[in-house]
């Protein structure tokens, strides 16, 4: 069968242009992919609170199966301020939902905050691809927002950081500081940051 793709937007600010014109024009060179699950049963998760992704652009495809609710509900980008989005003509906490549906995926932001909402029936899996650039991650670690202190990656492929230690030599495989939990990155290093607590899923 074949899928669909939506994308969603949310006002933006002259940096979240450049930022995206950015990625546009570097690529995107590491991504992490995995199944979520959402389920009525008991010890289940049914939501997912108010988050943003360890991510340039996330893809989120829904695999299936019977289910009732679970939007997707989206607010503006990580770090918006109060006076910006009203000069931009969008009020303070303003969503923007999405509903799942078999087959269809949506393309974001991984700073633009969202959430998923309660499922009241059934079961949803959901296919998450969070794609990364090294060059835009290099500069500026998405999840604490200063520039990353790199480390040897211990564990994987690090967190979508790369180095290049002399011109012509290979990527190293580094992770920054800004460690979640051991095992948890995918990509080429990791960043040194102590990360917001749920800031990932």
């Amino acid at each position: 069968s074949t899928s669909t793709t939506t994308t969603t937007t949310s006002s933006s600010s002259s940096s979240s242009g450049a930022a995206a014109n950015t990625i546009a024009a570097t690529g995107l060179d590491s991504h992490r992919a995995f199944v979520v699950k959402y389920a009525t049963g008991p010890g289940e998760d049914v939501a997912l609170s108010y988050h943003f992704d360890n991510a340039e652009v996330t893809l989120n495809v829904c695999l299936g199966r019977d289910f009732v609710g679970g939007a997707l509900y989206f607010g503006p980008m990580k770090g918006a301020s109060v006076a910006r989005l009203m000069e931009e003509g969008e009020e303070e906490g303003e969503e923007h939902t999405y509903k799942h549906s078999v087959g269809r995926g949506v393309l974001h932001r991984g700073q633009q905050m969202h959430g998923a909402l309660p499922i009241t029936r059934g079961e949803r899996c959901n296919l998450i691809v969070w794609m990364r650039s090294s060059f835009v991650r290099n500069r500026l670690c998405p999840m604490c927002g200063r520039p990353p202190s790199l480390l040897p990656a211990k564990i994987g492929r690090g967190d979508g950081f790369t180095t290049v230690e002399q011109p012509g030599a290979h990527s190293g495989m580094e992770q920054s500081s800004c460690m979640e939990q051991p095992g948890a990155h995918s990509g080429m290093e990791q960043s040194s940051c102590m990360e917001q607590p749920g800031a990932h899923s």
